[in-house]
């Protein structure tokens, strides 16, 4: 019964999200800024979890982040997100 409510819960949160993209303008219509901005305005909408660690590390390349949610500890795998943008919003 938890899961079922959990999951009426997501569904409903991604009908509002959906509403709300479809009053936006399609991306290909904005600016490298407008996008930017667009970015920075979600990731205000969706935050981090504040019981998720995050632990922000230097590769040779570039800047990371190695994010662990509460109950994972580090040997029990590893997930590699590479976003995509072509790293020019939300990098």
């Amino acid at each position: 019964m938890q899961a079922e409510r959990r999951i009426i819960v997501i569904q409903r949160g991604i009908h509002v999200v959906r509403q709300h993209l479809a009053k936006l303008p399609p991306s290909s219509t904005l600016t490298i800024e407008e996008r930017r901005a667009q970015y920075d305005r979600a990731e205000r909408v969706f935050p981090t979890p504040s019981d998720v660690k995050i632990q922000r590390v230097t590769t040779p390349a570039r800047p990371a982040e190695w994010l662990e949610p509460p109950g994972v500890s580090g040997d029990t795998g590893v997930v590699l997100y590479l976003h995509g943008g072509g790293y020019v919003i939300g990098s």
